[in-house]
């Protein structure tokens, strides 16, 4: 992966909504919609440098930038970590108990070692999700969650690109 010029990168549209999303599965499943995306970025996990520099050049031409991962310990953490990156508030698109008590029944058994990662978050948005996680000690992947019917544009190529 070359970050070589993305360092330049200035996005051009205003009034952009980006959804950046943890798995490829969920990117690519993305097809015509209604929702209110108008650029994915694919970060496969945490942000490698790629996509921090388009996430912090998002953030400083005050994009909208909303963060959809996985309901479980890795999933929180990256979100987190975006959020991080970003350095101003990121959405969390159905990150919350609601979406994760409609999937819990579709969700995988937690490790206690997993479980234990849930103590690094530090973002009070997450505190009653994790406080749902462990009590079932069931984590939910994204793949699964319905909602999210993007509209393919001019941005979901440059941001494929980067992936």
């Amino acid at each position: 992966q070359s970050v070589t010029g993305l360092d330049q990168y200035i996005p051009s549209c205003k009034e952009e909504h980006i959804l950046l999303l943890e798995n490829k599965e969920s990117f690519y499943s993305a097809s015509s919609g209604t929702d209110p995306f108008t650029g994915y970025l694919y970060l496969g996990g945490f942000p490698n440098s790629a996509a921090a520099i388009l996430i912090k050049k998002l953030a400083e031409a005050s994009q909208r930038i909303s963060c959809f991962c996985d309901l479980d310990p890795a999933g929180i953490l990256i979100a987190e970590k975006v959020q991080q990156i970003a350095g101003t508030f990121v959405d969390f698109f159905k990150m919350d108990v609601e979406t994760y008590e409609t999937y819990r029944q579709y969700g995988y058994q937690l490790s206690s070692n997993e479980l234990k990662k849930l103590s690094s978050s530090t973002d009070p948005h997450f505190t009653s999700l994790i406080e749902a996680i462990r009590a079932h000690g069931v984590g939910v992947e994204q793949e699964i969650v319905r909602g999210l019917t993007p509209k393919w544009g001019i941005n979901h190529a440059i941001l494929q690109f980067f992936s």
